[in-house]
């Protein structure tokens, strides 16, 4: 081998050796978003991979299974492209310092990155980088091993929420279903703290996920369940409360709003979206209604309707109310949309479209809740709650009986009045007989609930939990 190409195979092998280092500390050790050409392309070439594979699966649920490996897979990936690079990089320098063979470059570079310590020699030359080569194996390993554990918690912080409101809001999450089962279980009161934590969860996810980008590639539990789909179904939600039912309080809902177009435009560099130009904070605050938002006004009236039938306060004509979601939707749909696309979040209503095309799946409503108490004083056993007017409900036994809103027929005529004490052991007899039936009745009433969610978990391959509510 000439001199002059052994030089330059030494020269390259220092650049190497420096590139890697410098990817290894921007993505495990710097706490900011910085750019990495070795870690871009690692996850872009496992990510590519995983994503051609997924979208030869014939559903989503398939896709989703394959693309579950697109996140661990980049961070093992990681691991193994800094030690080849590491490896190659000493094997290329201990060449050019020593005169050996490129097999007992090799040879020497791997016993000393990786501690080995069988390939020992007595060249002088060899041992500043034989120190080098055997820190650098242990720390590039340790470093990795404690970025598991801050990777997984803020993963695990991420899908507390999440997981949370897949009853709170269905699954796949939708906006208009999270105002109507607030509406129906009568909390609309508690909104301010629904929003006041999803502010935080995006907060978090914001900081969290442009530290550890690869926290992006790595999906829910769940095929029905994304992270990105339950912000925007959130902030849809709360997009709704300030443009259907102003009298709420509105103080929190901007909050998360403003939070979670911030959230969205940080995930924007992670993804790889394309950048809407603005040129300062004001216009990207206060030119909205210069955009048009794609979502069609019949989805919108379809999603007012869902809210309407579940009792919730609408205080605004459906065509102010448009004016006004409208305006802020403009604020984060491009950027929420664009994230969907790009992490292939389970298609929804009001979602966006995906690639393949896919058809949304549909978020079920909230079904009768039973209750573990009575009815109503007469009977005892389960009882299905039905919503009623905002902040009341009413009670009916599954029995059939009267619920607890005292509609139950009363003894009336004044033949009544002169019944005494044989009209009421009558009752008390006829009561009696009717607690046996009805809870003969709750028996069966509950085995055939029993054997029908048994067969629906069977054909879906997933827990209801919204017909379980």
């Amino acid at each position: 081998m000439s001199e002059v190409l052994n030089v330059a195979l030494g020269l390259f092998g220092l650049f190497l050796l420096i590139s890697t280092a410098n990817s290894v500390i921007r993505t495990l050790v710097v706490p900011r978003v910085m750019s990495s050409t070795i870690s871009n392309m690692v996850a872009v070439g496992t990510l590519g991979t995983v994503g051609f594979i997924a979208r030869r699966m014939k559903s989503y649920r398939g896709r989703d299974r394959v693309q579950a490996w697109g996140g661990p897979l980049t961070i093992l990936g990681l691991l193994i492209v800094w030690l080849g690079l590491f490896w190659l990089s000493y094997a290329l320098m201990m060449q050019t310092l020593s005169g050996m063979s490129m097999a007992t470059a090799f040879r020497e570079s791997g016993s000393s990155l990786f501690t080995l310590g069988y390939a020992t020699n007595e060249r002088a030359q060899l041992i500043a980088l034989d120190f080098f080569a055997a820190a650098t194996g242990p720390i590039t390993i340790g470093l990795m091993i404690g970025y598991l554990p801050t990777l997984y918690g803020s993963f695990s912080r991420r899908e507390v929420e999440v997981t949370q409101l897949g009853w709170q809001a269905g699954e796949p999450n939708w906006g208009p279903e999270l105002l109507a089962r607030q509406a129906t279980l009568g909390t609309l009161d508690e909104l301010p703290d629904l929003w006041r934590a999803w502010t935080s969860w995006a907060a978090d996810v914001s900081e969290s996920h442009t530290t550890y980008s690869v926290l992006v590639a790595v999906r829910s539990t769940r095929s029905k369940r994304n992270w990105g789909l339950a912000l925007l179904a959130v902030m849809d939600a709360a997009a709704l409360q300030l443009s259907l039912m102003p009298q709420l309080p509105q103080a929190r809902a901007r909050m998360l709003l403003r939070e979670g177009v911030q959230c969205l435009r940080a995930l924007e560099l992670i993804v790889g979206a394309r950048t809407i130009a603005w040129t300062d904070d004001s216009q990207r605050e206060g030119s909205h209604t210069e955009r048009e938002v794609t979502l069609p006004r019949a989805e919108f009236d379809r999603g007012v309707a869902r809210v309407r039938a579940s009792g919730a306060p609408i205080s605004v004509p459906e065509d102010e109310a448009w004016e006004v979601f409208r305006l802020w939707r403009a604020r984060y749909e491009d950027w929420a949309y664009e994230l969907l696309l790009r992490i292939d979040a389970v298609p929804a209503w009001w979602s966006g479209r995906r690639r393949p095309d896919t058809a949304p799946e549909p978020t079920p409503e909230l079904g009768p809740i039973v209750a573990t108490g009575p009815g109503d004083a007469g009977s005892a056993g389960p009882a299905e709650v039905h919503s009623g007017r905002p902040g009341r409900t009413r009670v009916r036994p599954l029995d059939g009986s009267a619920d607890s809103s005292g509609a139950k027929s009363r003894p009336g005529g004044d033949g009544a009045v002169g019944s005494g004490h044989a009209g009421r052991a009558h009752r008390h007899s006829s009561e009696h007989s009717e607690t046996e039936g009805s809870a003969g009745k709750r028996r069966r009433e509950a085995r055939r609930v029993r054997k029908e969610r048994q067969r629906n978990l069977r054909e879906s391959g997933e827990p209801q939990l919204d017909k379980d509510l």
